[in-house]
């Protein structure tokens, strides 16, 4: 057996077409599993409906436990990812967000574990959406800073 270390070649037009090929056929692969994930997730929405449908009309939706009820209504009525905790910043820090709401740094750390600075970038993201927040910095305990909401 010879140990040959094989010599840096340049790679071939054959062998560049097949990577290419492999390439594409990958992608048409995941394409296709997509595509029948989504028809299979909605295919278990309207299999729900019409479940609790007959079970409505027979009467027996309305004897169920209310755990068993609020589990086959979410089969049919299935939460977005937005709805489903993966929520912005701004809504976590400002739940019904208005005017005039403030939170401090120490509790904007407690709920989303962001710094200052994390946040003061996300400030100015938000300047741009035309979301002004304001800081106040306290200076004998810049955990009890606060920042405001401005202008929405």
């Amino acid at each position: 057996m010879s140990n040959e270390v094989k010599a840096n070649t340049k790679p071939t037009a054959a062998d560049a077409a097949k990577l290419e090929e492999q390439k594409k056929a990958k992608s048409e692969a995941s394409k296709r599993w997509k595509e029948k994930k989504q028809q299979q997730a909605a295919e278990r929405v309207e299999s729900a409906k019409a479940m609790i449908g007959r079970l409505e009309k027979s009467g027996i939706f309305a004897k169920l436990d209310p755990v068993d009820q609020a589990f086959l209504k979410g089969l049919a009525e299935p939460k977005s990812a937005a709805a489903s905790g993966n929520t912005g910043l701004f809504a976590v820090i400002f739940p019904n967000a208005k005017v005039g709401d403030s939170i401090t740094l120490d509790e904007v750390f407690a709920k989303t574990l962001k710094g200052k600075s994390n946040l003061d970038h996300y400030v100015k993201k938000w300047a741009e959406k035309g979301i002004i927040v304001e800081y106040k910095e306290n200076k004998a305990d810049i955990r009890k800073s606060t920042y405001s909401i401005v202008k929405m």
